[in-house]
This record gives structure tokens, sequence and C-alpha cells, in this order.
């Protein structure tokens, strides 16, 4: 009985790897152009142009913060447009007192002022003291709803500018982060009258309010 030889196994080689060939738009155009077939057009430049429509100083701090300063200006502009007249009609406080309410709360701002920027660059958790002195703020105008005799208002005072002083180094900071030099003119231009807006706005919706037979608790309560 013969013997059959082995079979060999057969070895299929590979195929060679074929690098994708990545035709542009344009020459996709000139390869159809004899068939009488005009290529799809994608512009994505434009889509990208679209997506990245926002000015690159436009960052989220200082678009937040435009808004927030907004009507933060609108309100204590409220509260200082009418506070003279309280002091005096109201409460019947001599001329003098108008001179230290402003003074005392003068003071109090200057010094939380240096102690919030000595201390903003030294913590990790600035946005919540920004947003405690924001807080703060609007409490101590809220308190002026509570005042019966001038001296009260002293304290009340004091309380919202600690707040607005210790608010306005941080936010300078955050406006700032993100921007490119060349762009700070912008990013605080857009604050500043976002900020002017604010205090137009506030004194005239005080006034409209006292016109239309409010008392001057309820103008410090929506401020």
């Amino acid at each position: 009985m013969l013997k059959q030889p082995p079979l060999r196994q057969r070895t299929i080689p590979e195929p060679p790897a074929v690098e994708p060939v990545v035709l542009s738009t344009a020459e996709i155009a000139r390869a159809l152009q004899p068939l009488g077939v005009a290529a799809p057009v994608v512009d994505l430049g434009a889509a990208t142009i679209r997506r990245s429509r926002r000015p690159v100083w436009l960052t989220r701090n200082v678009a937040a913060l435009s808004l927030t300063d907004f009507f933060a200006d609108s309100n204590y502009e409220m509260v200082l447009a009418v506070l003279p007249l309280f002091l005096t009609i109201a409460l019947g406080a001599p001329a003098l007192a108008i001179g230290l309410v402003e003074g005392v709360a003068d003071g109090s701002a200057s010094v939380f002022k240096f102690m919030s920027g000595y201390f903003s660059d030294r913590i990790t958790w600035r946005k919540r003291l920004g947003a405690g002195g924001y807080a703060m703020c609007a409490a101590g105008l809220g308190l002026l709803a509570l005042v019966t005799q001038w001296p009260q208002a002293i304290g009340a005072r004091a309380v919202a500018w600690v707040g607005r002083g210790t608010r306005q180094p941080i936010r300078s900071s955050l406006l700032a982060q993100g921007v490119p030099k060349k762009d700070m003119g912008k990013a605080f231009g857009l604050h500043e009258a976002a900020d002017t807006l604010g205090a137009f706005v506030g004194p005239a919706i005080a006034f409209a309010l006292l016109l239309t037979g409010h008392s001057f608790a309820f103008v410090f309560l929506v401020a």
C-alpha cells in the first residue's frame, strides 16, 4: 500500500496594509468635474466660526459678574438715593448723622477691601468668600427696613458695606482670570457698563416706588 505524501499547508499571505487616502474638498471637486457632478461642499470653517462666535474675552466670569453687578449695583443705589431722605424726614436725624453713617460705612468697606485682597490670593475658596460678600451687602440693605432710630442705620449700613468691601477685590481678580491681556479693557469695560447701568436703574426704581405711595421700608426690602 502506497503512502500518500503529507499535504502541505499553504499559507495565504496577508494583503499589504493600505493607508487611507484623504482627499480635500477641492481635490474631490476636481476629480468629479469631468463627469459633470458637483462635489458636496461642507464648510467646516463656517461651522467652526459659528461655534466660536463668542469673543475670547467674554468668559463665564465676565458675563456672570457683569449681570450680577448690574442687579447688585441697582439694589444698593436704590438705597443710597433715598437714605438721606429716610434719615432726615422719617427719622428726624440731623444733617451730621448723614455724614456719620456714610463715613462709618466707607471706612468699614476700605478696611475689608484690604483684608479681602490680601487673603483672596492665599485661599482656594475665594468664590465662596465673594458670594458671602454679595449676600452680606444684601442683608445689610434689608436691615434698614427695621431701623426705627438713626443710630441703628449706622450698623445696618456698615454691615452692607463690609460685604461690598469684601467682594470687590475678589470680583476684580475673577474678572481678569482667563482674559488675554490685550482684551482686559473690553472685559472690564463691559463690567463697568453693566455696573453704571445698574446705578441708573436703581434710583429710578426707588423714586418710582416712593411716588406711587410705597414706604421707605418697602424700598429697602425690594433692594
